[in-house]
């Protein structure tokens, strides 16, 4: 589905990343781990075309990534860019009208991610959750073949994280590929089914995960091999 190669951002003489290379299956998810300010951000922003790589290669469904490949892209970086005045489904059909689809995607998706039977309450009275779950929902809209999810996580409770893993369990028994962040790992261990581990800048781990790994373990000896190293 994606295929990273030598990628780099540099701000001037800082380098951000640091010739990272990534393989992201179709139909899996694929969990990118590290500590915050490890640069995990920063390839999901250049992945959605929010800032541009300052060198290396991006392959998406096996030719070089243009930013007409957003098409096919669904992405929530950060936090969901919602209109706090107005309700969930006034919030996707400012979507939909900007991308010409029809209105009639919105109620399906709404029910998809578990807000079938919201009201019309504006988005400003709705839960950390509620508000992922509509963010997830925007993402949607355009049918992607990816989605991408940078800290989905990120101030839910415990409930609200079941929830979401739920939500992304049935993505991919569609057959959809998901990419996620997270600085938590025990919040992936449930989800991933890939792995790449980053860690100032670099991919320091890639690999298949089938959940008999305590990730916290073997990220912690990964890390202290890269400080002896470094």
């Amino acid at each position: 589905m994606l295929k990273v190669q030598n990628l780099k951002k540099s701000y001037g003489k800082r380098t951000v990343l640091d010739n990272v290379n990534m393989n992201i299956p179709k139909g899996k998810v694929y969990a990118l781990i590290g500590p915050n300010g490890a640069g995990k951000s920063t390839i999901m922003k250049i992945l959605t075309g929010l800032i541009n790589k300052t060198s290396g290669s991006i392959m998406f469904e096996g030719r070089e990534w243009s930013r007409r490949d957003l098409r096919k892209i669904g992405s929530i970086i950060e936090e969901p860019p919602l209109y706090k005045n107005l309700s969930a489904y006034d919030n996707m059909k400012v979507v939909t009208t900007m991308l010409g689809i029809s209105d009639s995607t919105i109620l399906p998706l709404l029910k998809k991610v578990g807000l079938g039977n919201i009201d019309k309450r504006p988005v400003k009275q709705f839960s950390l959750g509620m508000k992922q779950r509509l963010g997830i929902a925007i993402s949607l809209i355009n049918s992607p073949n990816l989605l991408i999810l940078d800290e989905p996580t990120n101030g839910l409770d415990p409930i609200g994280i079941q929830e979401l893993r739920e939500i992304i369990e049935s993505f991919k028994s569609e057959g959809m590929t998901i990419m996620i962040s997270s600085h938590i790992l025990s919040e992936v261990e449930h989800l991933a089914d890939f792995i790449g581990f980053i860690y100032e800048g670099k991919i320091i781990l890639e690999k298949e995960y089938d959940g008999s790994e305590n990730l916290e373990q073997l990220f912690n000896g990964l890390i202290l091999s890269e400080r002896r190293l470094g």
